[in-house]
């Protein structure tokens, strides 16, 4: 395969490999004009990733590369954040390379072969769900309330009644939020709270977190901004009776 370059915001590119490293081993990542993306379920199939960056290569053509996430591993990702000018992105055959203007302080990314990765979902299933019932809140309020609520238990309950929605985590003395207006049909569903609290930390780079959820249904959970569009598709854990 051609060597393939392109340049990115450090901040932005080291949110969208967050966002995708902490729920997802490997998976194919798609090169398109000006954006990348990458589209999977988690190993365990509980939880599904989509997630795109706009770069600037100008590709002249749709390329699929297989990458190793956990390859990531050893890396302090927090300090791509440091480097002060755009990083230059850079896929060889075998591994992806990440440098800051300078050239110093590179890291590199194992690439596999994408046709033995999983097959990925099909993207029309996702348009069904848009029709849940939907809550907006802000990301770091948000990000609070499932922390509060995974120290008391390991399932989150959301139910919405007269337009409200409520957290609820079943323990001793029951604990329940008031998140916000909801907009759609009362809804009673649950689940993971290990997952959202890994879900919770990819969406720091955004002000406002969406929330889609139904009875019985899983729950879509997205946040966007003008270089990077995360949303993550959760199963529910188990179903209302």
């Amino acid at each position: 395969m051609q060597e393939v370059k392109f340049r990115l915001d450090p901040e932005v590119f080291g949110t969208f490999v967050k966002a995708v490293a902490s729920l997802i081993y490997e998976s194919r990542l798609h090169l398109d004009e000006d954006t990348m993306r990458v589209f999977t379920t988690s190993p365990d199939n509980v939880c599904l990733v989509d997630a795109m960056v706009k770069h600037n290569s100008q590709l002249e053509e749709r390329k699929v590369v297989g990458v190793n996430w956990e390859s990531l591993d050893g890396y302090r990702l927090d300090g791509v954040f440091d480097w002060k000018t755009n990083i230059q992105v850079t896929i060889f055959d075998e591994w992806m390379e990440i440098s800051p203007a300078s050239g110093e302080d590179v890291i590199k990314i194992s690439l596999i072969d994408p046709t033995g990765i999983r097959k990925e979902p099909r993207k029309e299933a996702l348009a069904r769900l848009e029709k849940h019932l939907t809550t907006e809140v802000e990301v770091h309020e948000f990000s609070k309330i499932i922390y509060k609520h995974s120290a008391f238990g390991v399932v989150l309950k959301v139910t919405s009644s007269e337009g409200v929605c409520f957290f609820e985590t079943e323990c001793e003395d029951s604990i329940q939020t008031n998140v916000g207006r909801a907009e759609g049909e009362d809804a009673t569903a649950f689940y993971s709270l290990e997952y959202l609290k890994e879900i919770a930390n990819g969406l720091d780079f955004a002000e406002w977190v969406k929330i889609k959820y139904a009875t019985n249904k899983p729950m879509i959970v997205s946040a966007e901004n003008d270089d990077l569009r995360v949303r993550y598709v959760l199963a529910s854990r188990y179903e209302v009776e």
